[in-house]
């Protein structure tokens, strides 16, 4: 570890000593410390250093829920840093603060058809890449709110230290500070993937810290499962190409009718095999379809105006 990166990690160690007391309250001069990329960074890969969440989550007192699982290899030897995990998460919580907002006259509807993308920029700067089928709502008063309702968003958000971007989704809020991040909400599952900067999920209740290369994956009702994820990957789909690494082939069929406006379905044999494979999106047409179909070692059958994978020998003509 060189000299300038020491002096960073024991600075954010003097300031989570400094904000456990209970009269803290200078959180202006500590967003202004954090502003600098270097200290954000570091404060993600701290993050990222808390492997053992398991023990982090259930040894803490601040009343969070333990998550699902972990995939992440377990053992790390740094106990500071699995302290520094779960307080970089409150420590960027507490420092912006957050405000849920309800629906009221000046929230809109952004709207996509299967197949259409759309991009936005906010008056603060930042982008929300809308993919298709997808349904988000955006208040004109406040540019940093967002509700992704159903379908995907690619949020590219502009830092600022002292009002953080929001995002609800399937009863979740996410909270960023400066960060890239991709948002699905498919029927009754919310996965989130940060490719950049740090993500909070659920700033009151879990405080899941997501740094760049970690997801996580929550169904109604259940506990948020957390995964790796290449941040390469994150919103692959924006240059055309769906990177999976063991997805269920019914959620691939999912994404391809979300992308390319055409119904796709699977056979239930194949629901949940798992598909590890980079889709290059070249057109919805039939060769494409079935170009696509021999990539992931399937057949394709027309079905009304869509398509329908088949396990290899099953199609019938």
């Amino acid at each position: 570890m060189n000299e300038f990166r020491a002096t960073i990690e024991e600075e954010a160690i003097g300031w989570i000593i400094r904000i456990r007391d209970p009269q803290f309250d200078d959180w202006e001069l500590f967003a202004a410390w954090a502003e600098d990329p270097v200290r954000a960074q570091t404060y993600a890969e701290m993050a990222a250093a808390d492997i053992d969440l398991t023990e982090q989550l259930t040894s803490s007192t601040v009343g969070q829920r333990q998550a699902a699982n972990d995939d992440e290899p377990q053992g790390f030897q740094s106990k500071r840093r699995l302290v520094l995990g779960w307080a970089v998460a409150a420590v960027v919580v507490a420092a912006v603060g957050f405000t849920v907002r309800p629906f009221g006259p000046s929230t809109y509807t952004v709207a996509t058809v299967a197949g259409e993308r759309k991009s936005i920029r906010l008056e603060d700067g930042s982008r929300i890449d809308v993919n298709g089928g997808t349904r988000l709502v955006l208040d004109r008063r406040d540019a940093r709110f967002a509700r992704l309702e159903t379908g995907e968003a690619n949020f590219s958000v502009v830092h600022d230290a002292g009002n953080a971007f929001v995002v609800e989704a399937g009863g979740a809020t996410l909270m960023d500070a400066g960060t890239a991040f991709n948002v699905t909400r498919i029927g009754k599952v919310t996965e989130v993937a940060v490719s950049e900067g740090l993500v909070i999920y659920n700033p009151k209740s879990e405080k899941l810290a997501l740094p760049p290369g970690r997801m996580v994956h929550v169904s109604d009702g259940q506990q948020p499962v957390l995964r790796s994820v290449d941040p390469h990957s994150v919103a692959s789909w924006r240059d055309g190409r769906l990177i999976y690494d063991g997805a269920p082939f019914a959620k691939v069929a999912t994404d391809l009718s979300r992308n390319l406006g055409v119904m796709i379905s699977v056979s239930p044999e194949l629901a949940k095999r798992p598909i590890s494979a980079v889709i290059q999106l070249n057109g919805n047409d039939s060769k494409a379809i079935s170009d696509i179909g021999a990539l992931l070692g399937v057949e394709t059958l027309r079905v009304g105006n869509g398509w329908r994978f088949v396990v290899e020998g099953n199609a019938k003509h």
